[in-house]
């Protein structure tokens, strides 16, 4: 690897897409920044594309090293459902022959989330999209739930906690969750490049700790102190597809709360090992985070 070396990345105006730009453009790579709506000013060591998934083109792939497939179609669309094609999965098999065309190894993002027994679009649509990629070619990351500054879910809780004087703990808030500091997962990253590692790995701290314990620390840490209040998971589930059809919008969406009832745990251990890296946990992540970001950022 040289400080010539081009990485694409899709996606790349989203929580985890704009911080791997950041990373490896720092580290001296040529970022291919892919994006539905690129900055008009590009810098020396990033250059922005136009990229739908809907329409994916033979654009700002030649030359290139390595490709970090971030992008994803969170909900059907109208244009989806009248079309009857899935656009997500449909873009990600032009973006996997596209590499295959120019030989650019690539790193797919998906999430632990994403297992057999998923009920929700998105851990489907992920565990239908690793299926597309060869293992012994590509490296693909199974991520735990990413804390970071600058949105995702963590930033929707951190928002949550600090506007609302009730918050709804889902299911009790018993889900088992493993999470991943955001720049531990750019240096997870940066490590599957630099090993050429292939294959497919979990990617979080082992620890596991409930959401509701991520709701109490993280509202302790800013200050907040709203009141908790357990609601059965089956009810909100059905309650927000409800709430959503007649127009009216929640702190969360019915896809949110199938998403939570997917979570699972696992052993982090070989993945961990295979990167060579120790990573934060909750706690520390926590500790380090810049909380004024993160409430600006969902404003």
């Amino acid at each position: 690897m040289s400080n010539h070396s081009i990485v694409i990345v899709t996606g790349s105006s989203g929580l985890v897409g704009s911080a791997l730009v950041s990373h490896f453009a720092k580290l001296g790579f040529q970022v291919r920044a892919f994006q539905r709506e690129p900055l008009k000013t590009n810098s020396p060591a990033v250059v922005y594309y136009p990229f739908d998934l809907s329409d994916v083109q033979d654009k700002g792939f030649a030359g290139a090293d390595y490709l970090i497939h971030c992008a994803y179609q969170p909900v059907i669309s109208k244009r989806e459902r009248e079309s009857g094609k899935n656009i997500d999965i449909e873009g990600t098999k032009k973006i996997i022959a596209l590499a295959r065309k120019h030989n650019i190894k690539i790193i797919f993002l998906s999430t632990v989330s994403a297992h057999p027994g998923a009920r929700s679009y998105y851990a489907k649509n992920k565990l239908l999209a690793e299926s597309l990629f060869d293992t012994k070619k590509d490296l693909i990351l199974k991520l735990g739930l990413v804390i970071g500054e600058s949105g995702g879910l963590f930033g929707k809780i951190v928002s949550s906690l600090n506007k609302y004087k009730i918050v709804p703990l889902i299911g009790g808030g018993q889900q088992h969750i493993q999470t991943l500091a955001l720049d531990d997962l750019c240096r997870i990253t940066e490590s599957g490049i630099n090993k050429n590692i292939s294959g497919k790995y979990m990617v979080a701290h082992p620890d596991v700790i409930t959401m509701e314990e991520i709701y109490r620390k993280t509202a302790s840490h800013i200050g907040a102190k709203p009141l908790f209040v357990p609601v059965p998971w089956t009810i909100t589930y059905q309650s927000s597809k409800i709430i959503e059809q007649v127009g009216l919008k929640l702190p969360f969406t019915a896809e949110s709360v199938l998403g939570l009832g997917d979570m699972k745990t696992f052993d982090m251990t070989p993945g961990l090992a295979a990167f060579g890296l120790k990573i934060k946990d909750f706690q520390t992540t926590l500790n380090r985070l810049n909380f004024d970001k993160i409430l600006n950022n969902a404003k």
